[in-house]
């Protein structure tokens, strides 16, 4: 009887450990974020006792201090670890590469913006639409900015020098991308930019960059060159969701996701 009570007891714990549940939380960056909620749903789908917590955005370096302190299993980033990081031990698996897309709100006829209408209009030197004929749109032109090291502005920095130089920028600076997201849905005529997960299922017109599209192509071929690595940082072993979660994104599943969203896979 005695043996017969410890078998019992042994199948009920193995029981309850096959099927208990397990949580992983990915805090940072929020150019990925809606992304990775697309991507966690899917995977719970597959696997209901694993959660996946992807909170919102306290950016790429809020995120790593956050895994830092213990809080978070895995990091989102928008940008590549620097030199102090990596000293750390953090190691960045990067997942997808993400455009970073210029985008207008508002009644468009055409949405392609040359190099120096986007430098003139940042640096408050274009202040009406109907100053661009082919856009279409008329009234004054209000600008949702990037605060300086943000990993959306850092792309615009590195890839367009003039960009760079605007030592006042014109508008409004939104210091995370929900805040950005929502002050140019919520504002005609208002021009800003933003990684291109972060235009999906909104009003936002995606511009043409110098007449070129953020096309999963363009990216690949490099002719759009306004492009950010999307990672996952992690520090020491990755625990067993953690790990579970990765090889996911390695899937036909994940990847198609990835490219509904106009993100490249790197897996």
């Amino acid at each position: 009887m005695k043996n017969l009570i410890i078998l019992v007891f042994t199948v009920i714990t193995m029981v309850s450990c096959l099927t208990a549940s397990s949580s992983l939380t990915i805090e940072g960056t929020g150019d990925s974020q809606e992304l990775l909620r697309e991507l966690a749903k899917a995977y719970e789908k597959k696997y209901p006792n694993d959660f996946i917590i992807i909170p919102n955005s306290v950016g790429s370096s809020g995120g790593i201090k956050k895994l830092m302190a213990s809080q978070c299993e895995l990091s989102r980033v928008a940008r590549p670890l620097n030199q102090k990081e990596e000293e750390k031990g953090l190691k960045n698996i990067i997942f997808g590469y993400s455009p970073i897309v210029f985008v207008i709100n508002g009644d468009t006829k055409d949405t392609t913006l040359l190099e120096k209408n986007i430098i003139d209009i940042f640096q408050g030197d274009l202040t009406n639409w109907d100053e661009i004929a082919n856009i279409g749109l008329t009234g004054k032109i209000y600008i949702v900015n990037r605060e300086e090291g943000d990993s959306s502005r850092n792309v615009l920095d590195k890839n367009i020098l003039d960009f760079k130089k605007i030592e006042k920028p014109a508008g409004t600076t939104a210091f995370y991308n929900q805040e950005a997201v929502r002050i140019l849905t919520k504002n005609k005529n208002t021009i800003g930019y933003l990684a291109i997960v972060n235009t999906k299922n909104t009003n936002l017109k995606i511009v043409k960059f110098n007449g070129i599209s953020p096309t999963l192509e363009n990216i690949k071929n490099g002719k759009y060159k306004l492009v950010t690595p999307l990672g996952l940082v992690y520090k020491g072993k990755l625990n067993r969701l953690a790990k579970d979660f990765i090889i996911f994104l390695k899937s036909k599943e994940a990847k198609k996701i990835m490219y509904n969203y106009g993100v490249v896979s790197n897996l």
